[in-house]
């Protein structure tokens, strides 16, 4: 993936540190500097606070890549705070409702 030159985004999910650093790095070794890194919990739906708004930042400068939300919330809220954590990339997870039997 890190060979084609084209941007890569990464979602955290239930990876720790550990993980995102070696993600990084491999994708670096391969030439690729073109990294978004994507916060996420992997609850779902999420509550607002189990999104931790706060790894945003702290994503994007341990790393030196793109910062973002992967965000399972309900709702729009969520990631529109998260811009304001310094989210430059949005995922938004949308479900819809069963049918309902008639």
């Amino acid at each position: 993936m890190a060979r084609t030159g084209k941007p890569v985004i990464l979602s955290t999910g239930a990876a720790d540190a550990g993980d995102v650093d070696l993600a990084v790095k491999t994708l670096r070794a391969e030439g690729n500097e073109q990294i978004a890194v994507l916060g996420r919990t992997s609850s779902y739906p999420a509550t607002a606070e189990a999104s931790n708004l706060r790894t945003i930042p702290v994503l994007a400068d341990t790393w030196k890549v793109v910062g973002g939300l992967s965000d399972h919330t309900k709702g729009i809220g969520v990631s529109v705070a998260a811009v304001a954590f310094g989210a430059a990339i949005l995922e938004k997870h949308v479900t819809r409702a069963a049918p309902t039997a008639a």
